[in-house]
């Protein structure tokens, strides 16, 4: 059968752009990869890495914290499935959390961006399109940054994008089956996105059944979960995460961008542009909560928003504006300018994008808060108080990393949403009169109980002991 030459162009044009979206998948997952032992950053991945080690210990997943809240313990109410994730990639180094936590720390980035890709390709099935919105990741650190971090809200967030491109297309099952993992993942990121896909089938009716259903049976498929977080509900405190009015606005490439698309979308109302609005109005509670938390997990939505005003030029006939346009892509890849503005602060700068910020990071030293002080102190508690079975903290992190470690218990627990004062007399008393009583403390958050025998420095830390 004959094919006209424009056909052919044609052709080339889309499966060319399908490949450079798959080279770029694979270069930035191959960077990642090479970036194991590096990480991971931030203090969320002990708690994830003590519910894996949890699971290992038990051979099930834990229904109640025993390691935390000593000795009382709390409800086990965070969703598993990135734990289970973490547990098995520890398998493949005998039942090391922290090495198998690694492995996972790198596979993060690379398995949300097939996820993503995934979406993307159901939503728009034009490889120049998916291709931009890639290219536009590459530009934001942000999207990078928690990726770094062993963070369920991460995958959970791609698990969205991938259920958001099944619901575009009205597939049941596989829309149902992704929204599913997201619930099994996090207790706050479906929800958003679920909202937001609620605005839109507001705004677009042909969509409201299809929403309705599909939800009612990913929820159905959420129960064994869902019932279980529902009956310990009273432990739950959002509110203790109210910033009370800082809430910071982001001004970067991404951002502007996307703040372009969206007047372009009510302009000429089209659908990827209304369901990308509505998911960042899905996003309203993250940002009243959480602050930056919503820059954090809306980095897709904002680079669908910020497609729109480069694929209308990328068609222009003005072959200058094409060319500045992305001369200043290529630019911003490198750095670009961003600004911070809040209640409280402005803050401007140049930052590199998060493409050339991962592609430094194998050649940077460990960017974890692992020191050699925390080295020592496992080193001492494994050896000299091996009898003690609680470690005291003043910050719940703390407790956690030792717990990984060490396998001591600790009496706080890590996230305060997930907390019943009422039931922490026992943790106060088992603080004040103990003995033996072992105290990891970090310095910058104040000293030890003064009831104690022993104070030493190691580090960041003092270490406590009451006999």
């Amino acid at each position: 059968m004959y094919n006209h030459p424009t056909c052919l162009h044609r052709q080339f044009f889309f499966h060319g752009w399908r490949v450079a979206s798959l080279l770029l998948f694979l270069f930035i997952g191959f960077i990642s990869i090479m970036g194991f032992g590096k990480g991971p950053g931030g203090v969320d991945c002990w708690y994830h890495m003590a519910v894996a080690k949890n699971i290992l210990e038990k051979g099930r997943i834990p229904l109640y914290a025993d390691w935390e809240c000593y000795p009382v313990g709390r409800p086990h109410l965070y969703p598993p499935l990135m734990h289970i994730c973490v547990a098995l990639c520890s398998f493949l180094f005998n039942g090391n959390v922290y090495a198998g936590g690694r492995l996972f720390n790198v596979l993060m980035l690379p398995t949300s961006l097939l996820l993503i890709m995934k979406g993307l390709k159901e939503i728009y099935e034009d490889a120049w399109k998916e291709f931009l919105v890639l290219l536009i990741l590459c530009l934001d650190p942000i999207f990078y940054i928690v990726h770094k971090e062993l963070v369920p809200s991460a995958l959970a967030s791609s698990l969205a994008v991938l259920a958001l491109g099944f619901f575009w297309k009205k597939k049941t099952v596989k829309a149902v089956t992704s929204m599913t993992l997201c619930l099994y993942t996090h207790l706050g990121i479906p929800y958003l996105f679920l909202l937001g896909l609620l605005i839109f089938s507001l705004i677009r009716r042909e969509y409201l059944s299809f929403y309705v259903k599909s939800t009612i049976y990913s929820f159905i498929l959420f129960l064994p979960w869902g019932l279980h977080v529902l009956f310990n509900y009273e432990w739950l405190r959002i509110g203790v995460r109210l910033i009370r009015g800082t809430w910071p606005v982001i001004l970067s490439v991404c951002t502007v961008l996307g703040l372009i698309g969206a007047l372009q979308t009510f302009q000429c109302k089209d659908n990827t542009g209304i369901i990308s609005i509505s998911c960042l109005l899905g996003f309203t509670p993250a940002f009243i909560l959480y602050g930056l938390r919503f820059w954090a997990h809306s980095s897709v939505p904002w680079a669908m928003l910020a497609l729109i005003p480069l694929h209308n030029l990328s068609k222009s006939s003005n072959k200058t504006k094409t060319m500045l346009t992305s001369m200043l892509l290529c630019g911003a890849i490198l750095i670009q300018p961003v600004a911070m503005l809040s209640m409280k602060e402005f803050k401007a700068g140049f930052i590199p994008s998060g493409l050339r910020s991962e592609l430094e990071t194998p050649f940077k030293k460990d960017y974890s808060i692992l020191g050699e002080d925390v080295k020592v102190l496992v080193a001492l508690i494994n050896s000299k108080f091996k009898e003690i079975k609680c470690v005291h903290v003043n910050k719940g992190w703390i407790g956690e990393m030792i717990y990984v470690f060490t396998g001591k218990k600790t009496d706080l627990p890590m996230y305060g949403e997930a907390l019943n004062p009422k039931q922490l007399k026992p943790v106060l008393e088992a603080i004040k009169h103990e003995k033996p009583a072992l105290f990891i403390y970090l310095k910058a958050e104040g000293k030890p109980p003064r009831n104690v025998n022993v104070i030493k420095e190691i580090g960041r830390f003092y270490l406590a002991v009451r006999w």
